[in-house]
């Protein structure tokens, strides 16, 4: 496994709701959000680390035929996830 670029560096939750969406045709644009709840009242700042890297894995971002074969032994994923899974190209927007 290349652990730089796996696909399977990600929860388990989201591969679920991954195939809950194709199994219902939700095959649109998914928007996420990344964000703070709290700053203590002391601090005016944020630092954000790892940044770049997480943006060179979603670039990058890919599921290898070994990968795609642990999803199908788990019997948990159907061959339509596992072949929408196969030609998986990150093609969103970072803002």
């Amino acid at each position: 496994m290349d652990s730089e670029n796996c696909g399977l560096l990600t929860d388990l939750y989201q591969l679920n709701m991954l195939q809950a969406y194709l199994d219902h045709g939700v095959t649109g644009t998914a928007v996420f959000e990344f964000f703070v709840r709290d700053v203590p009242p002391e601090r005016n700042f944020l630092i954000a680390a790892g940044v770049e890297p997480t943006l060179d894995y979603l670039e990058n971002l890919r599921f290898s035929a070994d990968d795609l074969a642990w999803l199908k032994e788990t019997r948990r994923f159907s061959a339509a996830l596992i072949d929408y899974l196969r030609a998986f190209r990150f093609t969103g927007a970072v803002n």
